[in-house]
């Protein structure tokens, strides 16, 4: 049972790292705006689903036990946050902070804090990597979402 609980974080982790591989090609590599599977997904859809993938690979982090798996679902944190971000999709970005509070209500307290802000860390920097690179365009997103947000509340 071990053996296919490893093999599935592990593909996990594989998996997450490929889209995000892909969406770094996508618009570093080929320059476009968003990311996109053409005629097959939507970027909206894409973005999603990335960040769901890395959610996953973070909550599958404290369990592991071979290092070499924890290091892949670190590596898969951080691509599915570069797929996520780079997909262009703002609902994505809303989800983030509600993902990462049920994370940490129902998983994370039961590990200490070491796992707690270490892990919130690394999204914080793979975040803040992401807005200051200005080729992926997040910044420009985010004060959109940030826009679109707070009018939606004051009105």
């Amino acid at each position: 049972m071990r053996f296919l609980v490893t093999t599935l974080a592990g593909a996990l982790a594989l998996v997450t790292t490929a889209s995000g591989a892909y969406s770094a090609w996508y618009v570093i590599g080929l320059g476009h705006r968003r990311v996109q599977i053409p005629d097959f997904i939507d970027p909206i859809i894409f973005g999603g689903l990335t960040l769901l993938l890395g959610l996953c690979c973070l909550a599958a982090l404290p369990a592991a036990r071979p290092w070499r798996l924890r290091l892949m679902l670190a590596i898969g944190v951080f691509a599915g946050l570069l797929a996520a971000a780079l997909s262009g999709t703002r609902g994505a970005w809303v989800a983030l902070p509600v993902g990462l509070l049920i994370l940490d209500r129902y998983q994370w307290r039961l590990l200490g804090a070491a796992w707690r802000w270490g892990a919130m860390a690394l999204v914080v920097v793979s975040v803040t990597m992401l807005v200051a690179w200005p080729d992926t365009g997040v910044k420009d997103r985010a004060m959109s979402a940030y826009s679109a947000i707070s009018h939606s509340l004051t009105t």
